[in-house]
């Protein structure tokens, strides 16, 4: 028996969540299926105990939504899970695997089918993703999604596919961000936290107006983390510009989780404006990291934080300005007293439970014989 892990992430720097997901599915599988399991991807993962058959890829494509449409990669997916004769294919991103098999697929959002809008230059391939994505959800025989927004959003957008397809596996949050550790070293200047990508619905240029409007710019910093790119883009270096913001707002790309743990660990606060999220994982890894969070009232993001976070209208750059203010000027006090409920609140969102809800789901949804 084989279980095919398809790997057709394109891109494993940008999309951080995604990779994170992939390996804990990956890894829930081996642990209950151990031999069976056949990892197929255009990287190496020495982390995972799992057989691994390695697909290359051309260089210099632009990202995974023209992976999806031209499916290069799955095609190569498509022949080894003929060749093995799989029992189940998993796949990372939607995506074209043909196979007799039945096919398992993570849901992370329906962003693309809510917001087009912030895809306008790539309007042909995000069409021929999202009726890619719309196959696979059909076809599916497991759909994972990662909260119950995703789960309901999917069923709203989706009415056709049958629900009981449909499990939620709420994800979980690494042991580097629950850990004891010494209080990082005190910054120069207080500052507040954005993690994540920029564009679009996440919502950055909005902090950024937020940030000048609330004044808090004279004596606070505003240290932005991302995945790339690695520098700021021509309409985000003139929202700073605009508000002298250029001396106080940092850009750090691709760092380290206890990296990122120190970041949050040191921030008065992670500010999180994005507009629409599946599940909200920086929430999640500040509030373990010992950081208060503010963020938006919408999507899944009060399903993770819960009575742990401060909540604003993500449209009102007001809003976000009077919530940056609260928590800069929050008592001591108060301050830990909320650090203690935002730890508490990160505690049962664990990548054990998150493993557990996946095996069950696929046992219940594809029996499969024990290797």
């Amino acid at each position: 028996m084989t279980i095919l892990a398809n790997d057709n992430i394109d891109d494993h720097l940008r999309q951080r969540g995604v990779l994170r997901v992939f390996t804990r599915t990956v890894e829930a599988l081996a642990e209950r299926y151990g031999p069976a399991v056949l990892l197929c991807s255009s990287q190496r993962y020495p982390q995972l105990a799992v057989r691994q058959r390695r697909i290359a890829r051309p260089p210099g494509r632009p990202g995974q939504l023209l992976d999806a449409y031209l499916g290069l990669h799955d095609r190569r997916a498509s022949l080894v899970a003929a060749r093995e004769r799989a029992a189940l294919v998993y796949s990372a991103y939607y995506g074209a695997v043909r196979a007799r098999a039945p096919q398992a697929y993570t849901v992370y959002d329906m962003t693309i089918e809510r917001f087009p809008e912030h895809f306008p230059r790539h309007s042909q391939i995000v069409r021929a993703f999202i009726a890619e994505k719309r196959r696979c959800l059909e076809r599916g025989a497991l759909l994972l999604a990662i909260s119950e927004t995703t789960a309901r959003d999917l069923r709203a957008v989706y009415p056709r596919i049958d629900p009981a397809k449909i499990v939620v596996t709420p994800l979980g949050v690494e042991e580097v961000f629950l850990a004891e550790a010494p209080p990082p070293p005190s910054a120069a200047r207080p500052y507040f936290v954005f993690a994540g990508n920029r564009g679009g619905y996440k919502n950055f240029l909005a902090l950024l107006r937020a940030f000048a409007r609330s004044g808090l710019a004279a004596s606070h910093d505003l240290r932005v983390f991302s995945p790339g790119p690695d520098s700021f883009s021509g309409a985000e270096r003139a929202e700073i510009g605009r508000h002298g913001l250029g001396p106080v707002v940092h850009l750090i790309t691709g760092p380290s989780d206890e990296a990122v743990r120190a970041l949050y660990a040191g921030a008065v606060a992670l500010v999180y404006p994005s507009r629409f999220e599946g599940f909200g994982l920086p929430v999640l890894e500040a509030m373990a990291s010992g950081a208060l969070v503010a963020t938006s009232r919408s999507s899944s993001l009060p399903e993770v934080g819960g009575d742990a976070a401060w909540y604003f209208d993500p449209d009102s750059d007001d809003a976000i300005a009077a919530a940056m203010a609260l928590l800069a000027g929050l008592p001591a006090d108060a301050r830990r007293d909320a650090v203690a409920r935002g730890r508490e609140r990160a505690r049962p969102f664990t990548w054990g439970r998150f493993k557990r809800l996946t095996v069950e789901a696929v046992e219940r949804a594809v029996p499969l014989r024990d290797p």
